[in-house]
């Protein structure tokens, strides 16, 4: 079955996500694609994985961009969502706010990858906003609470996934 894991990315959470995710789903037959950068064909593939990362409630430009042009084609595929985000408590509106409703309503998984605070990865006022968000979450919480990726919720979806592909290859 041949998988496309399409993402947008800007401090790389959500390009290392969908790097594990590819990973946790054995690499085989599956593609990455950054959509600033890369678009193949939808319909060139049997599974279609989407998601990115959430910066001030919106996804990137990209993103909004592409999945209103191809939410359609998507649609006509099995597909599956995901979430990068800082803030688990939001992540969920998120999804639905993000998420045109019907790609959303037919997915068959919908996922959280968690998000990252990590002011390295940002250039210019991003890395000052960063360096800001983190330091106020710090001064309340333990460094153990700050924003992180959820590893466990990637290898749990790619399990699921795997278990999918299996059951559809002893029909076949």
């Amino acid at each position: 079955m041949r998988t496309v894991i399409f993402y947008s990315s800007k401090g790389g959470c959500s390009r290392e996500c969908a790097e594990i995710l590819k990973k946790h789903m054995g690499d085989k037959d599956v593609t990455l694609a950054d959509i600033a950068h890369d678009t193949p064909g939808i319909s060139d593939f049997d599974l279609v994985v989407v998601g990115g990362g959430v910066r001030f409630g919106k996804f990137y430009p990209a993103m909004t961009s592409f999945l209103q042009k191809h939410a359609d084609e998507i649609c006509e595929k099995p597909h599956i969502l995901f979430l990068c985000c800082g803030f688990m408590e939001l992540a969920e509106g998120y999804m639905e706010k993000l998420f045109p409703v019907k790609l959303y309503e037919s997915a068959l998984f919908v996922e959280y990858f968690g998000g990252e605070l990590k002011p390295e990865k940002h250039k210019g006022i991003m890395k000052f906003v960063v360096r800001w968000i983190r330091n106020s979450i710090a001064d309340r919480e333990d460094d153990n609470d700050l924003p992180d990726i959820i590893e466990s919720n990637i290898s749990l979806l790619a399990t699921k996934v795997l278990a999918m592909k299996k059951e559809l290859d002893k029909q076949q």
